[in-house]
């Protein structure tokens, strides 16, 4: 009963709720067929990013902040961002409740763009300012806020927007196109430094994957908030690339 009021479907019983929509394993192809390919991509895309953001941050951060005087040891500055991670679930939560699925998803990558832009803005001024302290600590706690919310709004997105029939395949294919991102985070990383001779390489690449895939979600042709699976398996397979080129423009 809880869970039906929390979907806003108090009054259905799900004893006797039925789905016209196809339930059995319909296989890979839908996931890459012309109605569901584009999202497919971004859904990649945005899993990529996630994994591959999070997880570098993680391995870059330590690397970056010893040169930085912070104020406080690294150890205080990271544990802070982590507790404020933690408070960005709590808000992940009540965000996707009230809000599209889109609109969480980019208060999540343009949240990581700016708070990333500010924490580069930040080092560029110098190490030893009283100004670069607070603003490096601010900008790492509020990039993990931030990526607190790509982690909920993300994996809910992903669960939803595919039909019943191949929903499992699909979220499988975006989930371990993420894993790969996570994977070569730390190799990107290195790449990157030995290339430019900066550590903050890795942080203008992050900026600008989270700019482009911004707009990628924003032209994802299906919103699935508040919607029964069923009905939003049934407008994702019967899109076509004009109708999706249409509705994003």
């Amino acid at each position: 009963r809880w869970v039906r009021s929390l979907n806003g479907r108090a009054d259905v019983d799900v004893e006797q709720w039925q789905s016209s929509e196809p339930e059995a394993d319909a296989g890979v192809a839908p996931v890459f067929a012309r109605s569901l390919l584009p999202t497919t991509c971004t859904m990649c895309l945005l899993a990529f990013f996630l994994n591959f953001s999070y997880y570098g941050s993680m391995y870059a951060l330590p690397q970056v902040l010893p040169d930085v005087t912070l104020g406080v040891s690294m150890f205080a500055s990271l544990l802070i961002a982590s507790a404020v991670e933690i408070v960005g679930f709590f808000f992940a939560i009540a965000l996707c409740r009230r809000v599209t699925r889109k609109a969480s998803l980019l208060v999540y990558l343009v949240g990581v763009a700016v708070t990333t832009g500010v924490f580069l803005g930040a080092l560029s001024l110098g190490s030893s300012m009283a100004l670069v302290a607070v603003v490096v600590n601010m900008a790492v706690a509020a990039g993990r806020f931030f990526q607190s919310i790509g982690w909920a709004a993300a994996y809910v997105y992903i669960s939803e927007v595919y039909p019943t029939s191949c929903r499992a395949f699909g979220a499988s294919v975006a989930v371990a196109t993420g894993r790969l991102g996570g994977i070569l985070a730390p190799m990107a990383f290195e790449w990157l430094l030995s290339t430019t001779g900066r550590p903050t390489g890795f942080f203008t690449v992050v900026m600008a994957m989270a700019a482009l895939i911004a707009s990628l979600v924003q032209g994802l042709p299906v919103e699935t908030k508040d919607r029964q699976l069923g009905d939003i398996g049934r407008e994702a397979q019967s899109l076509r690339p004009a109708a999706q080129l249409a509705k994003s423009v």
